[in-house]
């Protein structure tokens, strides 16, 4: 009972999140204008499409996922024991419901049954439903409905996310999960630890834990209900591994492998995991890399140029709000867990972390989102005067993995405004008219374990 009394703590105050700022100005215009109004609701969708022909999980046994949507784009991923699919995009519109935008038949998967493409010529701010369909016909994936980014020009909007992270097996039913389809998101983000492959060596060996992970009924929900973006942790290539421990160039070049053709995303810079994801006039994330490039003898946990390009790219973003996505925490836990396998998160990497937090320093909008840890909440970086003190930090997770109880037994403090020892995944909803995010973990039972508003 004492989790769950303290899952409801909030904490910080909006103004506490706010740096500093003068306040004797002279008397003048601004001082009269109309306050913030909250951005609109996205506008209503058609009731769900039903596809012709009978879900078939042994023909399309994950179902079929998007992610990584532009304002005309997105990537596909599926598998399949077909060997030949149709593929139906239906486009939803205001006054007719849904629509045929694309048909392809003849599609081949590859000798593994893997399926990947890119759908283009979409249209901005557009919920789209696509489904996979034996030659046939008589056979098909769960429908999967997602939106494109709205265009950049577009009107402000509310934004609604879904995220998560550590998906183990203490509790394989992923329960919390079954409830992210009904909210018909605009995005979901998946922080690492999506399978736990550990031990795995070759491709068949990885590929038969997505296998097992994305045929189960609530994880197939999340994909059928939103576009995704992902980024990986340990345990897609091995425990706590970095190059020159626990993992060979063969075996990190297969977990590569299976990792990208299972996940549906683009290619960073140089062909990296790390990339920009720009989502409408309001909204930028920044998928960050923690595991390729970690180096816990440097000691470094990404290379020098990814994160230049992270500090250069957010700094640059006029974006409303920078999500900047990282597997493992930012924050300082010297309070709550002093330096126990720091080297596992950024608090061991302690040049890195300043540099990036002093480097996003004065940035609007900026949000950390996190997993990894196995509790979720929030939680501010840094101790005031140190870079990130006026930061927020979002732990999204566990959905599955063991809970860390040592947090149940962590008073109240200010830089921990809300701790949760319960499986859930995180909603976060951004309204850019007022500046404003507001997070909800949802529980196994789809109740609210914990809430949080902060001003940014």
């Amino acid at each position: 009972m004492r989790v769950q009394r303290r899952a409801f703590l909030s904490g910080l105050t909006a103004a506490a999140l706010l740096p500093a700022c003068a306040t004797d100005k002279a008397p003048g215009d601004s001082d009269t204008a109309a306050p913030p109004e909250a951005a609109p609701d996205r506008a209503p969708e058609p009731t769900p499409w039903v596809a012709d022909g009978t879900v078939d999980l042994t023909a399309f046994p994950r179902g079929v996922w998007v992610g990584d949507p532009t304002e005309t784009s997105a990537i596909l991923t599926s598998r399949t024991a077909e060997a030949e699919v149709s593929l139906v995009l239906m486009a939803a519109e205001a006054d007719t419901g849904w629509v045929e935008a694309q048909r392809q038949d003849g599609l081949v998967p590859d000798a593994d049954g893997l399926i990947r493409l890119e759908l283009t010529g979409l249209s901005a701010d557009t919920a789209y439903s696509v489904t996979l369909l034996s030659a046939d016909g008589a056979r098909r994936a769960e429908v999967t409905r997602f939106r494109t980014a709205p265009a950049s020009t577009a009107a402000s909007r509310k934004l609604r996310i879904g995220a998560t992270s550590c998906m183990g097996g203490s509790s394989p039913d992923l329960l919390n999960l079954g409830f992210v389809r009904q909210e018909a998101l605009d995005l979901f983000l998946f922080l690492g630890d999506f399978v736990y492959a550990d031990g795995s060596k070759v491709a068949a060996d990885y590929r038969a834990y997505y296998d097992r992970t994305m045929a189960r009924p609530t994880v197939q929900g999340v994909a059928a209900g939103s576009a995704v973006v992902a980024i990986w942790d340990d345990h897609e290539v091995n425990n706590n591994w970095y190059f020159g421990q626990n993992v060979t160039e063969d075996q990190y070049a297969e977990a590569l492998r299976v990792y990208r053709e299972s996940l549906p995303q683009r290619e960073g810079p140089s062909g990296a995991l790390w990339r920009a994801v720009r989502f409408g006039p309001d909204l930028e994330i920044f998928v960050l890399d923690c595991r390729s490039e970690r180096d816990a003898d440097a000691p470094k946990i990404m290379s020098d140029e990814q994160l230049a390009w992270a500090i250069d790219a957010i700094k640059a973003s006029d974006a409303r709000f920078k999500l900047i996505l990282t597997s493992v925490h930012i924050t300082d836990h010297s309070p709550l867990f002093g330096s126990l396998e720091a080297k596992d998160r950024w608090q061991g990497y302690e040049a890195q972390r300043l540099a990036l937090l002093d480097g996003v320093s004065g940035v609007e909008g900026v949000v950390f989102i996190t997993g990894d840890m196995h509790y979720a909440g929030v939680q501010i970086p840094s101790d005031a005067g140190v870079p990130g003190a006026d930061r927020l930090e979002i732990m999204a997770g566990p959905s599955g993995s063991r809970i860390n109880e040592l947090v149940a037994f962590f008073e109240p403090h200010e830089r921990y405004p809300l701790l949760i020892a319960a499986w859930c995944w995180a909603l976060i909803e951004l309204d850019p008219g007022v500046g404003e995010v507001y997070v909800r973990f949802i529980g196994d039972d789809g109740a609210i374990v914990g809430e949080h508003r902060a001003a940014l």
